[in-house]
């Protein structure tokens, strides 16, 4: 985690030397926003961001944050197999402006993202282990934490829907890793689990994985304050 928030800042530091090439005729009036394609989402959650322009400059400042639970997925298969999953999920992203007018118009960005899902399940643990062999196994309920570090780019409009409203719509393209513990103190190692995955990044095996790609894609509806 700690290379991609350095890699973060020095991005946040290069861009923010752009802000002297440019003074037009942006308002700094923050913008508070919701994420709604987050709610569709595997790990869903619901998810509210704050945007703050920098005065006289094309460059902003987006800050989002999000909660949800299993019950609330709209993907049936989901909600059923995972109903007491919990989903945190944060994002630190700077902006600059192609067209400094209110917020409005192209933009790139550069972002940090992390996520965390909290779940339970039940899980063969080994009892009386010796180097590795265990006496026996045992059912038992564990608290498994699922952890998403990633570093994005991303290209966006800003558009007004009225006075007041602008709709923000992004594409982007990315790295990200997944590390996968348990948080309730259960030794790894005693763990017996057989089950395979297809999908990588729906992993739930004790692990850490990647860096592998990743794409993102979704808008925003914001109310400027």
């Amino acid at each position: 985690m700690k290379k991609y928030i350095g890699i973060f800042i020095l991005l946040l530091g290069g861009i923010g030397q752009l802000q002297a090439q440019k003074s037009d005729s942006l308002r700094v009036r923050p913008i508070l926003k919701i994420i709604p394609t987050t709610l569709i989402d595997f790990d869903n959650s619901f998810t509210m961001g704050f945007e703050l322009p920098i005065k006289g400059s094309p460059v902003a400042f987006q800050v989002e944050m999000g909660y949800g639970k299993g019950a609330w997925n709209v993907w049936q298969n989901q909600r059923n197999t995972f109903p007491n999953q919990e989903t945190w999920r944060a994002r630190m992203q700077v902006r600059y402006y192609f067209m400094q007018k209110n917020y409005r118009g192209p933009y790139v960005a550069v972002d940090y993202f992390y996520k965390q899902n909290n779940l339970r399940r039940w899980e063969s643990i080994g009892q009386q282990c010796t180097n590795g062999q265990c006496a026996f196994f045992e059912q038992r309920s564990v608290a498994l934490g699922r952890f998403v570090n990633a570093l994005n780019l991303k290209f966006g409009w800003q558009l007004p829907a009225s006075q007041k409203v602008v709709v923000d719509v992004f594409a982007g393209i990315g790295i990200r890793d997944l590390n996968i513990r348990y948080i309730d103190g259960t030794v790894n190692e005693n763990i017996l689990d057989n089950r395979n995955t297809i999908l990588l990044f729906r992993n739930n095996r004790i692990g850490s994985y990647g860096p592998y790609p990743s794409v993102s894609l979704g808008f925003s509806v914001g109310y400027l304050l």
